[in-house]
């Protein structure tokens, strides 16, 4: 299942619009990795996710309604842009309730996602993600239209639903 044409035209945007942070590929989850500035994306979304993630941005103030690919890719961008500027404790902290979080997940009483996704680290992401969204719209629009037909292709010919 070749994504190569869909991580390509990502790093276009991301050099054509000044960005540091590159694509290594698709992975079956989201996650940019601090150690080289690389960001790996899915092409699955999670429904219980997808609720509680678009509650998220709704919360948040997001002014436009997109597609979950590209508001999760700007959220691992948000990483990028705002991890060196966060307290080591925070980091730590939150490296370690994610650690908690996948040991017993049973141990939390609150919803998962919603605990995960307000975590400082996290948040502040996704507020970078928000604001992006609202204060580049024409930005995030040639981003969509760019890589929403490889996305469709790649699922029509793997046969994905």
């Amino acid at each position: 299942m070749d994504t190569s044409a869909i991580t390509n035209t990502l790093n276009i945007w991301l050099e054509k619009n000044g960005f540091d942070a590159r694509v290594a590929g698709a992975n079956s989850d989201w996650y940019w990795y601090w150690e080289d500035n690389h960001i790996e994306y899915s092409l699955v979304c999670v429904v219980n996710n997808l609720v509680t993630w678009n509650a998220l941005l709704e919360e948040l103030n997001c002014k436009y309604v997109i597609d979950p690919f590209f508001s999760c890719f700007l959220h691992e961008l948000g990483h990028a842009q705002t991890y060196f500027d966060l307290d080591d404790d925070i980091i730590d902290d939150d490296e370690e309730t994610k650690r908690l979080m996948q040991e017993d997940p049973a141990s939390f009483a609150e919803d998962l996602d919603d605990l995960y996704f307000h975590l400082p680290m996290e948040i502040v992401a996704t507020k970078w993600a928000v604001d992006f969204i609202n204060t580049h719209p024409n930005e995030v629009r040639d981003l969509i239209s760019a890589v929403s037909p490889l996305i469709q292709d790649f699922y029509k010919l793997n046969k994905i639903a």
